[in-house]
């Protein structure tokens, strides 16, 4: 069966055989499944005006715009009633096996969680200088990969992480190459990422790493080394 998001916001005749279903299995079962009579009489108070209604506007050939009017405030009251009684009733009924919903015509709710993924590409990071003392930093996907085109981090990231390290002027000293030394680290959820230099600092050397970070804090791969001349 279609879940009960579907038939709440489907074709009217769609609901409507959603609808009768469900008050028929509700009723019949109200005492097993330790539902009230007053919430029995709430559901039915709210189905009366739709029925009615939807008797008469079904018939596309002989209804009037009021008809119509009447017929679709009826199914939002209606809606407005069944919604939070499937949510705190029907979902999560611990009288109720997945069975009983489907009899209800209401899907079980998956209890199997989605793993959050650990991004396994890299950032691609770039700096402009914007001031005198002042430079941005932004990241993006690489080109071609999945996403790429529509946002700026891949599924399952919620931020890029930044290991830098700010050295001096480059000389015959080889780059570092260990991100786990920086000890300067910043996890941005947006570009960009607003560096203040130092006065002075011109011609100096900014080190990056990035990587991408999920939900859980759990890091991808470290890209390759970003060298930047201030």
């Amino acid at each position: 069966m279609a879940n009960n998001n579907d038939n709440l916001s489907g074709a009217d005749n769609t609901f409507d055989n959603f609808q009768d279903g469900f008050i028929n299995a509700v009723t019949a079962n109200a005492v097993a499944w330790g539902i009230a009579p007053a919430e029995i009489t709430t559901l039915t108070n709210a189905q009366t005006p739709w029925v009615a209604a939807w008797a008469i506007a079904k018939n596309k050939d002989n209804r009037t715009r009021a008809q119509i009017t009447a017929k679709i405030e009826a199914r939002k009251d209606y809606v407005a009633v069944l919604r939070p009684f499937i949510k705190s009733r029907i979902q999560v009924n611990v009288l109720m096996t997945d069975a009983n919903r489907l009899e209800c015509g209401v899907q079980p709710q998956d209890k199997t969680r989605t793993p959050v993924p650990v991004p396994n590409s890299v950032p691609v990071v770039s700096m402009v200088k914007t001031g005198t003392n002042e430079m941005a930093l932004y990241f993006n996907q690489p080109k071609g990969e999945d996403g790429s085109s529509r946002r700026g981090k891949p599924k399952g990231a919620t931020g890029c992480l930044i290991a830098v390290l700010r050295g001096g002027i480059p000389g015959p000293m080889p780059p570092p190459n260990n991100p786990d030394s920086f000890t300067e680290r910043h996890t941005l959820t947006r570009s960009p990422k607003w560096f203040i230099l130092d006065p002075g600092s011109a011609g100096q050397t900014m080190y990056i790493f990035a990587c991408w970070i999920n939900g859980k804090g759990e890091q991808g791969p470290w890209g390759n080394l970003n060298t930047f001349v201030l």
